[in-house]
């Protein structure tokens, strides 16, 4: 998805926050016997705005994935190292901690980006919300 097309469903979602508060203000002004229950629904929404908002733009820092980058590399040449200087190597061992290395490595980064990879977050509880909102 585009930045533009982002920017412009955010400003939709605002102003359908400011009809929302907008009508629960009058509710609680009305004093409709309801109105604790909207003030509470309209909390919920916008708190799982704001948090499905924070989930989507949070990233781990350049310097986190860099300081992991290099963790990786430097625990995989000292084990060489540790090979190269013992008189018997195990190839087998070796072989596997630095897959079980990689592996680590690309988790994180795989959930570090929720929209590709092997570990996506789904987006069908929205859509569904979204489409019974349509109707």
């Amino acid at each position: 998805i585009d930045e533009a097309t982002v920017e412009s469903a955010l400003g939709q979602m605002r102003l359908m926050q400011d009809q929302m508060t907008s009508l629960v203000y009058q509710a609680l002004e009305d004093g409709t016997p309801i109105a604790v229950a909207l003030t509470n629904t309209l909390n919920g929404v916008t708190s799982n705005h704001a948090a499905r908002l924070a989930a989507a733009r949070d990233r781990l820092p350049t310097t986190i994935v860099w300081l992991l980058m290099v963790s990786a590399v430097f625990s995989s040449v000292l084990v060489g190292r540790d090979q190269g200087a013992s008189d018997k190597a195990d190839l087998a061992g070796t072989m596997c901690f630095i897959v079980l290395v990689s592996f680590a490595v690309y988790v994180t980064m795989d959930l570090n980006q929720p929209e590709r990879g092997w570990i996506t977050v789904s987006q069908e509880p929205i859509e569904r919300l979204l489409s019974s909102m349509a109707r």
